[in-house]
C-alpha cells in the first residue's frame, strides 16, 4: 500500500513487525527507544517538556518507555503515508501503558500519518497515550486516527498540536469501541493564514464512556479552523463532547466553526454535549452548535416501504449519518476499516454490509 509500517505491542516498538527505521539528517522515522539511545535531542527535548496541570502526561513522562519519532527537514515529504499500529494484547496482569510520539515537520514539508489502536482480547491494559506535533510554517499534515476493538479496553490519549504561519493540518479520528476512551486534542494556532481541519465519529454502545475534549487556540490572525464531531450512542452508553475555540485579543480576521452532532439509538444512551467560544477578539466569524435526536420516522417509513426490514433500514440511516464523517478520512484503507468496524458495531450490520 506504500506505507511505512511501524508496529508496537503493549507499547513496545517490535522490529519484526515493522518495516525499517530511517534516520537521518532529512528524514527521521523511527522509535523513541532508539532515538533515546542514540541521544537524539528532538526527543530528548520534548520528553523534558512539560505539559503543566495534567497529571496523565506527567504520568507518561515518568513511565513513557518508547513511542514513534517522525522528524522531516525543510521541503521534505515522503512518498507514501506511515503507519503507527499500536496493539493492545492481554497480560497476565492489568498493565499501564505510555506510549509517546513525536512528530515535527519542517517549513514547507508534507506528512501523511496513520495512527491505529487496536485492543485484543478482552482489553485489561490502559493505554496513556501522548502526541506532541510541530508543524512549520507552510507545512502540511493529513493525520488519520483509528480506536478499534475490545469492548473492555481504555485509551486516554492527548494530542497537541503547534501550528506555525500558513500550515494545514487535516485530523480524522473514529473511536468504535472500548470501555473508556478519552481523547484530548489541543490545537494552537501561532501563525497567520492557518487552516485546521478537525473530524471526529465515535459510536457507543452497551456501558460504554467516550469522551472528546477539544481546544482550538487562535493566537494569531487570520486564520480558519472547523470541527466537525459526530457520535452514534445505543445502549446505556454514555458520550461527552466537550469542544472549544479561544479567539485572542490578537486574532482578528478569524473564522472559526464548531459543530457536534448526536444519534441516539436507545433511550437509555446519554450525551452530554458543550460547544463553547471564548472570544477576545472583534473581527472575527465565529459559530457552534450542537445536536441530539433520533432516528426521523419518516425516513425510516420510508424505507420500510420500499421493502427494507426494521433493522435494516435503521442501520442504513445510522450508517449514513456516520458517512459524512467517514468520507473526510485521507487515506481509503483506514476509511474501509472504520467503515467495517461501524457495521460490526451495529445490530445487524451483517445484512447491511450487501447493501454498502
Amino acid at each position: 500500500d506504500g506505507a511505512m509500517h511501524l508496529v508496537f505491542v503493549n507499547g513496545h516498538f517490535s522490529a519484526d513487525l515493522s518495516d525499517a527505521e530511517s534516520a537521518d539528517e532529512q528524514v527521521t522515522v523511527a522509535s523513541v527507544a532508539g532515538a533515546l539511545e542514540r541521544g537524539d535531542p528532538a526527543v530528548l527535548g520534548d520528553v523534558l517538556e512539560a505539559d503543566p496541570g495534567r497529571a496523565f502526561s506527567a504520568l507518561n513522562e515518568a513511565f513513557a518507555a518508547d513511542g514513534c519519532l517522525i522528524r522531516l527537514a525543510a521541503g521534505r515529504s515522503l512518498e507514501g503515508p506511515v503507519q503507527l499500529l499500536f496493539v493492545s494484547v492481554d497480560q497476565d496482569r492489568p498493565a499501564l501503558i505510555n506510549p509517546r510520539n513525536v512528530v515535527m515537520i519542517g517549513d514547507g514539508a508534507r506528512l501523511d500519518l496513520i495512527e491505529s489502536h487496536v485492543v485484543l482480547g478482552a482489553g485489561g491494559a490502559l493505554t496513556n497515550l501522548v502526541n506532541r506535533v510541530v508543524v512549520g510554517t507552510g507545512g502540511e499534515l493529513r493525520h488519520d486516527r483509528l480506536q478499534i476493538g475490545a469492548a473492555g479496553g481504555t485509551l486516554i490519549g492527548r494530542t497537541r498540536y503547534e501550528l506555525s504561519a500558513d500550515a494545514r493540518l487535516t485530523q480524522t479520528l473514529a473511536t468504535l469501541g472500548g470501555a473508556l476512551v478519552r481523547n484530548e486534542i489541543h490545537a494552537v494556532i501561532q501563525g497567520a493564514g492557518v487552516e485546521a481541519n478537525l473530524n471526529g465519529m465515535y459510536l457507543t454502545r452497551e456501558r460504554q464512556h467516550v469522551d472528546n475534549n477539544i481546544l482550538v487556540d487562535h493566537a494569531a490572525p487570520g486564520s480558519t479552523s472547523d470541527q466537525f464531531y459526530k457520535g452514534i450512542l445505543d445502549g446505556q452508553s454514555r458520550a461527552v463532547f466537550a469542544g472549544k475555540i479561544v479567539v485572542r485579543r490578537a486574532a482578528q480576521k478569524t473564522n472559526a466553526y464548531q459543530a457536534n452532532n448526536n444519534l441516539l439509538l436507545s433511550p437509555d444512551a446519554e450525551i452530554d454535549t458543550k460547544p463553547e467560544l471564548e472570544i477576545f477578539a472583534d473581527d472575527v466569524k465565529c459559530s457552534h452548535g450542537a445536536t441530539a435526536g433520533e432516528l426521523d420516522e419518516r425516513e425510516l417509513f420510508y424505507l420500510r416501504s420500499r421493502g427494507l426490514d426494521p433493522v435494516t433500514a435503521r442501520n442504513l440511516l445510522t450508517f449514513a449519518f456516520a458517512g459524512a464523517v467517514l468520507e473526510r478520512f485521507a487515506h481509503p484503507a483506514i476509511a474501509e476499516q472504520a467503515r467495517a468496524g461501524l457495521l460490526r458495531g451495529l445490530p445487524g450490520g451483517a445484512a447491511l454490509e450487501e447493501l454498502t
